[in-house]
């Protein structure tokens, strides 16, 4: 990793950690939704920071902290230290086999995971030897990188590097630190606008696996517990964004600068067209029974989790019909 990628890890950590400790002061009586995401601010975080504002009308504080892995927004979610976390749902899923107080109650984002890799990678069996960077072990995309890895070139022996967050991977792609990693839907479509034809697309996960569930929001049970209708608030404002979104996808084109600062405003169009044709943020939020012991039964094949996770136990779904039934299925 080369020093500038490094010192955007380690100052997304100390950002973290600030917020966590100094987070604003709120008036007696408001209260705080804190938001856990598990790297540097993407895409596909931007509907739900566009809630920030809904929330805070409705008089809530919101604090978002931005962790550098998954596994630490997890901890952070089940401490109590936050309320509400997204991330890879394969990490959840982990920490409440192991008796973390979490549930899932809707979903972020729909599958969006694909692998690019150098010219000279054309293929899976190709990855043999080669750098091959993710987010973390515990990482949803490593989690789907691995299973296709065993189903389809068993036996290779890839050198993993771990690089936190999709877009410093795909920085580190094009400069030629790495040679393949999995990449989010708006990395991809940098990497193929800013250097057309020069990197193959050897798998794409949205395509293959689109049932999966791979970034959902989940939450603290105490938190759901004492603090229903802020969760569910929540929810609503999020659905709400992502209605708004559906009816008129330049929103996005409009919101994304205001909340991911340096985003590159030429490729804008091109990574919400992506989005909107992904049909990426739900307009009912996703979740179902179905898809999430789907998704359970994948991590576990996949061994990813461990068996015994009975699907009933991993997600509250009363808190998004709750929502539907007040502002209407679409």
């Amino acid at each position: 990793m080369n020093k500038k990628l490094a010192l955007l890890l380690v100052l997304t950590l100390i950002v973290s950690m600030v917020a966590v400790a100094c987070g604003p002061k709120e008036a007696p009586g408001v209260v705080r939704i804190k938001i856990a995401y598990p790297s540097v601010p993407d895409f596909g975080d931007l509907p739900s920071m566009m809630v920030y504002d809904r929330l805070v009308e409705k008089g809530y504080a919101v604090l978002p902290t931005h962790f550098a892995q998954s596994e630490l927004a997890v901890e952070a979610v089940s401490r109590g230290d936050a309320d509400i976390g997204t991330g890879a749902t394969r990490a959840e899923m982990a920490a409440m086999q192991k008796g973390a107080p979490l549930k899932f109650i809707v979903d972020q984002v729909a599958n969006e995971w694909s692998v690019y890799a150098i010219s000279a990678i054309k293929e899976c069996k190709d990855l043999d030897g080669m750098r091959l960077a993710i987010h973390s072990d515990g990482a949803v995309s490593t989690a789907m990188l691995n299973a296709w890895i065993d189903t389809t070139c068993p036996g290779i022996s890839p050198n993993y590097l771990i690089i936190p967050g999709s877009e410093n991977r795909a920085a580190a792609l094009l400069v030629g630190e790495i040679d393949a990693t999995p990449a989010e839907l708006a990395d991809a479509v940098r990497i193929d606008k800013e250097r057309p034809g020069e990197f193959n697309l050897i798998a794409n996960f949205g395509r293959d696996l689109p049932n999966l569930k791979v970034t959902s929001f989940y939450a603290n049970t105490t938190f759901l517990e004492e603090q229903p209708q802020a969760a569910k608030d929540f929810i609503e404002a999020l659905l709400e964004v992502h209605r708004e979104i559906a009816a008129n996808p330049d929103i996005l084109v409009e919101e994304a600068p205001k909340y991911l600062p340096g985003i590159e405003e030429e490729v804008l169009p091109d990574i919400v067209k992506a989005h909107v044709e992904l049909g990426a943020f739900d307009v009912n939020g996703a979740l179902t029974a179905e898809n999430m012991a789907y998704s359970l039964d994948f991590f576990v094949q996949a061994g990813s989790v461990e068996p015994g996770l009975d699907p009933a136990d991993i997600h509250d779904l009363s808190f998004l019909n709750d929502v539907l039934e007040k502002i209407g299925r679409k």
